[in-house]
């Protein structure tokens, strides 16, 4: 055997002891993060927007195989900075433990994965596979925040083209209104689904067939622009079908089957599109390793240092994350419904109220009705949690409005004065059928009022590690939505001015 024969078995031999390692790697570090995995996962199969999530590790693994040529030119070079990267994976996750944001777990999951990579092949091996070790965020459900937004950018779509060929339409928020029907873009309508799918489908596009980075960045791009565009196009095709058939076609079942077929048409005009200005031969490899210099091989005890050095940088952030969690619950007194004065009056008969929002796991919550001496009408809810968890939390996915009856309109920020401190609530307009109704409402945390959901989570966290403390309450105030814009706004605000109340979330800290 040459000795040319002998390094390159060497070599062999070193790469199958470093896979190995990775892998057990890898594997214990699922392990400790077992919840935020599965999880992760759970999400995967349940919900329609992610199923194409279950390809992202198939398709970073056919990545990396096409890459396999570095494995022959370079040997395995831990790489210290990944421990790093690991490290800092699990603060970050225990970051998102406490303040309950699932998706800053599972971000923090694939850092910590894509840090060990780093930390067992080095630099060289991660910069020819840096495509397949980045491919591996896509796995991480992300873009639920796009619904609204992409609600709104689709009604303009449809109002816009609409109005252009000459079709009357009036819109309220989400739902317009044609001579031939009803229509509501629903969240199902927004394309968030198509643009989370075609984003990975854009990276590989542009990784497969181009070269030049401003090609490939013109495809990502397109992989943008285009489901939203085509969403819209979309979703105005379905109303004008409707509107010219009187409501026989695209109604029910078969927008649902109009839309996937149009989708499919877009992600193939996508491809073909792309393929149009290719500059890279089909023949060509996946990338230049050129620029690779041989390396000597690292001895197998130090990668198994490595590995445990993974496995060992893993381990706390679970126990750390379960002793800071531990907090007494700091309960309220009974709740009473808070005073007004002036015009207004609390109603004291037993009739249910028109609307309430959704707050799964609250500790307490308290509804009352308040009538004007003109007739107006608000409802007041308040919802307090005296410890955040497993239960429910202040600020989790299905909170607020109940999608049971009431469909979101729009919303908005508004500054109110509550205490003699300025405060930005936030406002909504919801609907369902015979009724409108404006909604105020903020969140009281740590102490601080405010009505975004990323500060809640910032003070929240602050409350937990400043001192110990988990509780929280929503209020949220509603009234019937008039036929001038501005009444709902003016009862709002003048209830507001005559409530009496020593809740906490009635007051910021400081106030008086």
């Amino acid at each position: 055997m040459t000795a040319e024969a002998q390094t390159a078995a060497i070599k062999e031999r070193h790469w199958y002891v470093a896979g190995a390692l990775w892998l057990a790697a890898i594997v214990a570090i699922v392990a400790m993060f077992a919840d935020t995995a599965a999880s992760m996962m759970d999400t995967w199969h349940n919900s329609a927007t992610y199923n194409h999530c279950f390809l992202i590790p198939l398709i970073a693994a056919y990545l990396t195989w096409e890459r396999r040529e570095i494995f022959q030119r370079t040997a395995p070079r831990p790489q210290l900075l990944g421990l790093l990267l690991v490290a800092a994976a699990g603060f970050l996750w225990l970051l998102g433990r406490l303040v309950g944001v699932l998706m800053v777990e599972e971000f923090a999951l694939v850092f910590a994965l894509q840090g060990a990579t780093l930390a067992i092949v080095g630099w060289t091996v991660a910069r020819a596979l840096i495509l397949p070790i980045g491919f591996l965020l896509f796995m991480v459900p992300f873009g639920d925040f796009l619904v609204q937004p992409l609600q709104n950018l689709t009604a303009d779509f449809v109002v816009w083209f609409l109005r252009l060929i000459g079709v009357p339409v009036f819109r309220d928020g989400v739902f317009l209104s044609t001579p031939s029907g009803e229509f509501h873009v629903a969240e199902a309508c927004s394309g968030v689904r198509f643009l989370i799918a075609m984003i990975p489908l854009g990276v590989l596009l542009a990784d497969m067939a181009f070269k030049s980075w401003w090609r490939r960045l013109a495809v990502v791009a397109l992989s943008f622009a285009v489901p939203i565009v085509a969403n819209g196009i979309r979703a105005f095709g379905i109303v004008y079908i409707a509107y010219l058939t009187d409501n026989e076609y695209a109604t029910g079942v078969d927008h649902i089957v109009y839309g996937w077929i149009f989708f499919s048409i877009v992600t193939l005009a996508l491809i073909f599109i792309g393929m149009s200005f290719s500059d890279k031969p089909i023949d060509a490899p996946a990338i230049d390793f050129s620029w690779v210099i041989p390396s000597s091989a690292t001895p197998p005890a130090k990668l198994g240092v490595i590995t445990l050095l993974i496995a060992g940088l893993s381990a706390p952030w679970p126990w750390l994350a379960t002793r800071a969690m531990t907090i007494a619950p700091a309960p309220l007194a009974a709740l009473a419904a808070p005073e007004a004065a002036g015009p207004w009056r609390l109603l004291t008969e037993v009739t249910a109220p028109s609307w309430t929002p959704r707050y799964d796991g609250v500790s307490d919550e308290l509804v009352a009705r308040y009538q004007r001496t003109d007739g107006a009408e608000v409802t007041l809810y308040y919802g307090y949690y005296a410890i955040q968890g497993d239960a429910g939390e202040l600020i989790q996915f299905g909170n607020g409005i109940d999608p049971g009856r009431w469909s979101w309109s729009a919303s908005r920020d508004r500054a109110i004065t509550l205490a003699n401190a300025d405060v930005k609530a936030r406002e909504s307009e919801i609907s369902a059928v015979g009724e409108a109704r404006r909604v105020w409402h903020w969140y009281w945390i740590g102490g601080h009022l405010t009505s975004n959901d990323y500060l809640a989570k910032a003070w929240h966290l602050w409350a937990r590690l400043s001192h110990g403390s988990d509780a929280a309450a929503v209020v949220a105030f509603s009234t019937h939505e008039g036929y001038r814009a501005e009444e709902a706004p003016a009862v709002l605000a003048d209830f507001l001015a005559h409530v009496r109340a020593d809740l906490p979330g009635f007051r910021t800290i400081g106030a008086k």
